[in-house]
């Protein structure tokens, strides 16, 4: 059965495509194949047509049939609450040359679900995060009394993103040094490295002292 999303919780036409940026990574389901996830990436739309993924032959089943398959897709948005849109479509076509690449048919509706109750202040924090007892050194660039999100140069070696504890030590310029623990709510890599978005397991009242 494929999933369904509630009236309230459709997006705006224009709010979810305004925020699609090129290059952005997608996660399509395949809902025929034990709704198995896989990785793509952006690559560009036409409004009321497709949508066009490029796609990794390595992590893809090529040897199914997938032309009219249905899928959903989801990616995530991190604006002041932070986003994950998700609709449903149909694989159109898989090209292999000159890229690998996938169109789906173009969405009728996108649903939106908030990831955060409260929304996140921007910040410079320097950090230190503790990954299986390894440390890595970055930056806290938002932040509430809920969580926050940490830009690190490099990724965690870590097998397991969704079960990670990350134990945080954040610099304070008006105050003591933060020690306080986290888990790991999502992830991405990007050209400045990894950000990484951590739920606190307690509130952390101070946060709204913070310049």
């Amino acid at each position: 059965m494929q999933p369904t999303f509630n009236e309230p919780d459709k997006a705006d036409d224009h709010y979810w495509i305004e925020h699609l940026t090129f290059g952005m990574r997608v996660d399509v389901q395949l809902l025929e194949l034990q709704k198995r996830r896989y990785h793509a990436e952006l690559m560009g739309l036409r409004i009321g047509r497709y949508i066009a993924l490029r796609f990794d032959p390595q992590n893809w089943p090529l040897g199914e049939q997938l032309t009219g398959m249905a899928v959903v897709c989801r990616y995530l948005v991190e604006d002041e609450l932070g986003e994950i849109f998700a609709f449903k479509a149909e694989v159109l076509q898989l090209m292999r040359f000159p890229d690998h690449l996938i169109f789906l048919t173009f969405p009728d509706d996108v649903a939106k679900r908030s990831l955060r109750d409260t929304a996140r202040s921007e910040v410079n924090l320097p950090a230190t995060a503790t990954f299986a007892e390894k440390n890595y050194v970055g930056q806290i660039t938002d932040i509430s009394e809920g969580g926050c999100r940490l830009l690190l140069p490099q990724a965690p070696e870590l097998q397991d993103w969704d079960k990670a504890e990350v134990a945080l030590a954040i610099e304070c310029t008006q105050g003591p040094k933060q020690a306080l623990t986290a888990h790991v709510r999502n992830h991405r890599e990007g050209r400045e490295g990894v950000s990484v978005g951590l739920q606190f397991v307690a509130p952390q009242a101070w946060v709204q002292n913070l310049p």
